[in-house]
């Protein structure tokens, strides 16, 4: 059942670096989150997807905005549904939305992900997670007229907000962990490489707290990603059901 706080999004993704296969990108995203992700057109050099996501997770903008590194740039637009209604069909997006998500995408800077105005301004008005990171620009799109578009600041991202409360569980029991640690290992595998899971499974057995995991993780990691995982990892955690 799709909540009614979701947004439906034409993304599409344009791989820069030729050694990127923008396809095998967006799969490892769609990996990452569950909501539902429909791959639509994909070439070596670019993929487009009809993306569900939640206003309150924001949780595939979030794995888009921080898997995105240079030789890439992603757009992203609100989308409009071709076909039924049925919740269990596929959404499928107009050709003019995944259009649209393309030519931000084109006009995007290196390593930069654009949301539409349309989307950032349904965002702001919906008071969605990241609304207040948006930042409007204008961009010149398709060497037409500049349009309004919104970049997304990422320094300090809000905690997602679940309806009818919820916090980080305290203590991990053997369940919850390792659902987290199959959901982790494809999450964090951007930012450690595949030696995510490895490093999962190294960690010490048993009951363990979420700060002490949350310490463990990022203890020796690089300085410059320990604020990422770190927002990666609770962001995980408080999915946990």
């Amino acid at each position: 059942m799709i909540s009614p706080r979701s947004v439906l999004l034409a993304t599409c993704i344009i791989a820069r670096d030729p050694r990127v296969d923008a396809g095998a990108l967006l799969d490892l995203w769609a990996r990452e989150v569950a909501v539902p992700v429909n791959p639509l057109d994909r070439s070596g050099a670019n993929a487009s997807a009809a993306v569900v996501d939640d206003l309150d997770n924001q949780a595939f903008l979030l794995a888009a905005i921080r898997g995105t590194r240079a030789g890439l740039a992603v757009g992203c637009h609100l989308g409009t549904r071709v076909n039924g209604r049925s919740d269990d069909e596929p959404f499928v997006v107009s050709t003019r939305s995944v259009d649209a998500a393309r030519q931000l995408a084109l006009a995007a800077a290196d390593g930069q992900v654009l949301l539409s105005g349309d989307l950032g301004a349904f965002m702001t008005i919906a008071r969605a997670r990241l609304a207040p990171n948006l930042e409007s620009t204008r961009v010149r799109v398709a060497g037409g007229p500049d349009a309004a578009a919104y970049r997304v600041r990422v320094a300090s991202v809000p905690p997602p907000t679940v309806r009818g409360g919820n916090t980080i569980p305290g203590t991990l029991d053997e369940g919850r962990r390792s659902r987290l640690f199959e959901r982790l290992g494809a999450a964090l595998t951007p930012f450690l490489g595949p030696i995510a899971p490895l490093m999962l499974q190294q960690l010490p057995s048993g009951r363990i707290t979420a700060q002490e995991l949350i310490d463990a993780i990022v203890r020796n990691l690089p300085a410059s990603q320990r604020d990422p995982v770190k927002r990666l990892i609770e962001d995980e955690i408080r999915t946990l059901r």
